[in-house]
C-alpha cells in the first residue's frame, strides 16, 4: 500500500499541469485514501485531466497529447488565491465578486491540511529518532501526535461536510446568509489553521531534542581534531 501511494504521488507529480493544480489533485487524492468528500472544484479537475481514484488506486486515462494541449490552454491563464488568511476582510467585501469563494477557501484549507499531515509525518519521525519504544516521552510524544491528527482529519472533514451544499450555488444566496456560511467556515479553517501551527511547534521541540542529542558527538569530534593539531607541535619543537 505505501509502494502505490508513492507511485501515486509521483504520477501526479509528473503531470503536465502547473503547481496549484498539482496541489489541488494531491489533496483529492489524500481525502480519497482518508474517506472525506471531494470538494465539486477539484472532482471537475480530475475530470479534465481523467484522473479517477479507486480503493486506493489512481487511474490516468486522458490521452497524452490531449493533456499536453489541456496544459499550455490552462497555463496562460492566472489563478488568483488569496493566501493572506485574512478571509473575513476579503471575503466578506460587497464591492468584490463572490464567485468560487468557497471553493478556494476549500482549496486553500486543503493545502493547509497537507502540509499539517507532512509535520505529523515528520514529528512520528523525530520521535522514533530523539526517544526509546517503551520510554515514557516516546509514548506520550505519540498520544500528542496521534491526537493533533485526528483533529485536523476531524476539522477538515467537517469543513468540508459544511461547505459542500453550498459550493454551486453560493452567489445566487442573500447577502446575510452568503455572510453566515463564511463566519462559520472561517471557525473551521482557525481548527485546521491551529492543528498546523501546533504540529509546528511540536516539530521545532523535537528537532530541537534530535539537535541536542547530536551535539555531544559532535563536541566529541572536534575535541578530538584540537588534541590532534595541538600534537602537530612536536614537529616544530
Amino acid at each position: 500500500m505505501h509502494e502505490q501511494f508513492k507511485q501515486n504521488i509521483a504520477k501526479i507529480d509528473a503531470l503536465a499541469i502547473n503547481f496549484y493544480e498539482k496541489d489541488v489533485i494531491r489533496s483529492a487524492y489524500y481525502n480519497h485514501l482518508n474517506n472525506i468528500p471531494i470538494a465539486n472544484h477539484a472532482l471537475s479537475l480530475l475530470k479534465q485531466h481523467g484522473i479517477t481514484f479507486f480503493n486506493g488506486e489512481m487511474r490516468i486515462n486522458n490521452d497524452r497529447e490531449e493533456r499536453k494541449k489541456l496544459y499550455k490552454r490552462r497555463e496562460n491563464r492566472t489563478i488568483n488565491i488569496d493566501t493572506s488568511n485574512t478571509y473575513q476582510n476579503s471575503f466578506l467585501d460587497k464591492n468584490k465578486s463572490n464567485a468560487n469563494v468557497l471553493e478556494k477557501m476549500l482549496a486553500e484549507a486543503e493545502v493547509t491540511h497537507n502540509e499539517t499531515k507532512k509535520l505529523i509525518e515528520d514529528c512520528i519521525r523525530l520521535t522514533n529518532e530523539c526517544f526509546t519504544k517503551g520510554e515514557r516521552s516516546y509514548s506520550m510524544t505519540l498520544n500528542m501526535i496521534e491526537t493533533l491528527d485526528s483533529h485536523t482529519q476531524t476539522s477538515m472533514q467537517a469543513l468540508s461536510n459544511f461547505v459542500q451544499p453550498f459550493l454551486n450555488l453560493f452567489t445566487g444566496l442573500q447577502p446575510q446568509a452568503q455572510k453566515e456560511i463564511l463566519e462559520k467556515s472561517n471557525v473551521l479553517i482557525a481548527k485546521i489553521t491551529q492543528a498546523k501551527d501546533t504540529s509546528a511547534a511540536l516539530c521545532i521541540k523535537l528537532s530541537t531534542i534530535k539537535a541536542h542529542k547530536d551535539m555531544p558527538k559532535e563536541k566529541d569530534f572536534i575535541q578530538y581534531l584540537e588534541n590532534t593539531i595541538d600534537k602537530f607541535d612536536k614537529y616544530v619543537e
